[in-house]
């Protein structure tokens, strides 16, 4: 086979796809390696490119956000070395760089689905490690329900956090839904049970709410009205269940339930919920003077450290914003929350025009996410990013839609 008709960024997906199942290290090798293939592929093609100019005004509206708050931190710290902090984040900045200049094909339907099956199979994997974990953990013990959720955090070669591995259950889910078929039936719908059971497990309430947000989307905009009403029912019905059963997840929701009478964590062991009221007061305290330029990324978080130190438990633990809106509009104001807005909401329109539901799904999860966890700080978060816009902004159906 002749070199240049190599597909060596489908191979680079490929492998990125691998991800959940990737220790940090490999993370970063397998990023670094689909963006060092798609180099390689343009310069084989001598610059020759398939992609057109809407294409790369789509790049920039989703990755402008991202250089504003880079260069804002930069100018309101006066110092390069702010930029130290972003490091776990800089693969939406290089996949930036690669889609915009160097990026020189279209994903075929097929090869999409292949990408995305490959993700559901490393998702699958993962749950595996995870519960075959949790087995050993408390083997001859009844309390399996109870550990599973802290069991994924003693994987040490992973380093993972519950609401991460939730992203790519819920997402694999999502996959599995849309593109379930009559042959292949039964095994995508053991799958989807067996991430459906493994998302109840972790007992993660934004992934249960944000699956639950979702089919109830997909039951009024899609036409297999049908399909979408039984896996609802289907969910929402082992979700009642495992409150009573799974006892992590019956805390979560207990700690919803008392939301009236939340109050600020003063107390010797605040809850989840106490603590984040403490993150969004100081949050809101230091915002409201500088909302329309922010104070910088680092020096924001210096403000929230010093604003929690009236409150317990968090000298111990240095806490971020849990919220991507909050940090946004802390760190380079509202300018840079606007940009971030509106990249989602162009990518959601172009996700419906075209038909993409999968993508509508990864939309969906991003922004309802966002409102708790500041996944596009931390590595797996940023991986899983760029990961799904590669599929999207390289779909040959996305390139003829321009």
């Amino acid at each position: 086979m002749n070199i240049k008709e190599l597909n060596l960024e489908y191979l680079g997906l490929i492998i990125l796809a691998l991800f959940p199942i990737f220790p940090y290290t490999l993370i970063s090798i397998s990023l670094t390696f689909f963006c060092v293939l798609t180099i390689i592929k343009f310069i084989i093609k001598k610059g020759k490119r398939t992609i057109n100019e809407s294409f790369k005004k789509e790049v920039l509206k989703i990755i402008f956000f991202y250089i504003f708050l880079l260069l804002f931190t930069v100018v309101k710290e006066k110092s390069f070395s702010a930029l130290n902090s972003f490091q776990a984040s800089l693969p939406i900045l290089a996949f930036g760089f690669v889609w915009y200049f160097f990026s020189s094909f279209s994903l075929s339907k097929m090869m999409m689905k292949n990408i995305s099956y490959v993700f559901v199979f490393s998702s699958f994997v993962l749950g595996c490690i995870i519960t075959i974990n949790s087995f050993f953990i408390e083997i001859g013990n009844l309390t399996f329900f109870n550990v599973f959720r802290n069991s994924l955090e003693k994987i040490d070669f992973l380093d993972l956090h519950p609401v991460y591995v939730s992203i790519y259950f819920l997402f694999a889910n999502m996959i599995l839904i849309h593109n379930i078929s009559k042959k292949k039936r039964y095994l995508f719908f053991s799958l989807i049970l067996f991430f459906t059971i493994l998302l109840i497990l972790i007992a993660s309430r934004i992934a249960i709410i944000t699956f639950l947000i979702i089919l109830s989307y997909k039951l009024f905009s899609t036409k297999k009205k049908v399909i979408a009403l039984s896996f609802l029912s289907l969910f929402f019905s082992i979700f009642i269940i495992s409150i009573i059963v799974v006892k992590p997840l019956q805390k979560q929701f207990n700690e919803i339930s008392s939301f009236s009478k939340l109050e600020l964590p003063y107390k010797k062991f605040p809850t989840s919920p106490q603590i984040r009221l403490g993150i969004y007061k100081c949050s809101y305290e230091i915002i409201k003077e500088h909302c329309f330029f922010g104070t910088g990324a680092n020096h924001f978080q210096s403000k929230l450290e010093y604003c929690y130190d009236r409150y317990n438990n968090y000298d111990k633990i240095k806490y971020n914003t849990h919220n991507y809106y909050i940090f946004l509009v802390g760190s380079c104001g509202l300018i840079g929350l606007f940009l971030f807005l509106y990249s989602l909401i162009t990518q959601f329109k172009i996700a419906k025009k075209t038909q993409n539901e999968v993508f509508v799904s990864f939309i969906i999860i991003i922004f309802i996410f966002l409102f708790t966890e500041n996944i596009l700080i931390r590595s797996h978060g940023a991986t899983f990013f760029v990961f799904c816009l590669s599929l999207f902004l390289l779909s040959d159906k996305k390139v003829k839609e321009n």
